[in-house]
């Protein structure tokens, strides 16, 4: 309820309407408004389903009024293609733009030509904050997206917010369905008990696969060269035990990739920087050979152990996630002590086609790193 200034009546609120791409806060019992109704772009609910953007019918009634009817093949190839529930929608910024624009060509006898109107209107900062997290796979559907084809995948479609920070795929695909870069065209039901639902996702039109190939798929493409190229030389560097190069293009990853709110979390600190390497080194499967995470090896486990194409050299590595920068030399050279303590390359110092064996001792601080070197064969 409202209760106007100096008045004693109060006026029930009826209705109100919130909108933006993602919602705002989770239902919770202690807020005011909670008993909401939740309608997103995936809802199938008769109510909404067309007051999103213009439908087919009231676009062609815009074009007629203003005397654009024969650019209605134009309008649909360039700013058609979503859909909610059944309707088919227009996307009512492009459709009002292309018009205002359009008639005052007409007026001075210039051609007429669709503009993008939606690539300057949109942040993509919440997308490319995912840059350096995603799989090859996730790449690969991108790239199919842009070969005009539907990708399948599950969506989040109670996400918000606070789950930006994970840098989920899933979580990805829904910002770009929630944000406009895709539509749905169809869905199946892969388990119909809990309601799991896969989606079938498109770029609608050809406005947004402009948008797409220059606000995302550009970034991750130059970010995945980048980052294989990094992830080389690191493995080639190791191989050599060449700390100086290894350490150098590390950093380069660690600035790029990683944000300072990756640190915020009551996990062991070790265990982000081991998840964050293992991802560098899938980049290296044509140069490394026999990777093992976590392996049992001497008289404990070791962090990291893989060899070349080859496989007569070894890299063992240990890592330390140090509470300081001036620790880090000291946790590193550590590091180094714990793989001669517990006798991790104790298998390989007796193999026969084994010719070397690096140990690396690894300590990171935030966005540093330190790296210290021992040749054991």
């Amino acid at each position: 309820k409202i209760t106007p200034n100096n008045k004693n009546t109060e006026y029930p609120i009826e209705k109100i309407v919130l909108t933006g791409c993602l919602k705002v806060a989770k239902n919770s019992i202690f807020t005011g408004v909670n008993n909401i109704t939740v309608n997103t772009v995936l809802s199938e609910d008769y109510d909404f389903d067309s007051i999103i953007g213009f439908t087919k019918e009231e676009t062609l009634k815009l074009l007629k009024d203003y005397e654009l009817e024969e650019y209605a093949t134009l309008v649909k190839e360039n700013y058609d293609g979503y859909r909610f529930y059944k309707k088919e929608m227009f996307c009512p910024w492009d459709v009002i733009n292309f018009i205002a624009e359009s008639v005052k060509k007409k007026v001075s006898n210039t051609e007429i030509i669709p503009g993008n109107y939606w690539i300057n209107s949109t942040s993509s900062n919440a997308l490319l904050s995912y840059v350096g997290y995603l799989t090859d796979k996730a790449t690969d559907k991108m790239q199919a997206l842009m070969d005009g084809l539907s990708i399948e995948t599950y969506i989040n479609d109670s996400m918000n917010y606070d789950t930006l920070s994970k840098h989920e795929e899933i979580d990805f695909f829904s910002l770009l369905l929630h944000t406009g870069y895709l539509t749905s065209d169809g869905y199946r039901v892969v388990n119909e008990e809990d309601g799991e639902i896969i989606y079938s996702l498109k770029i609608p039109n050809r406005e947004i696969r402009k948008c797409f190939e220059v606000n995302i798929l550009k970034h991750f493409k130059e970010s995945s060269t980048q980052g294989e190229n990094k992830a080389m030389l690191i493995a080639n560097a190791l191989f050599e035990g060449d700390c100086e190069t290894a350490k150098t293009n590390l950093k380069k990853l660690l600035k790029g990739y990683v944000s300072v709110r990756d640190f915020a979390t009551k996990a062991k600190k070790e265990n982000f920087y081991h998840g964050f390497l293992s991802g560098v080194f899938t980049n290296c499967s044509d140069s490394i050979s026999d990777y093992q995470s976590n392996s049992e090896s001497g008289d404990g486990y070791a962090d990291i152990i893989f060899k070349n194409e080859s496989e007569d050299t070894v890299v063992i590595l240990e890592l330390k996630a140090s509470k300081n920068i001036e620790s880090v030399i000291n946790d590193a050279k550590n590091a180094i002590k714990q793989i001669d303590d517990k006798e991790y390359a104790k298998s390989y110092i007796t193999h026969p086609f084994v010719n070397k064996i690096y140990s690396y001792g690894i300590s990171f601080y935030k966005k540093d790193c330190y790296i210290e070197v021992e040749k054991i064969k």
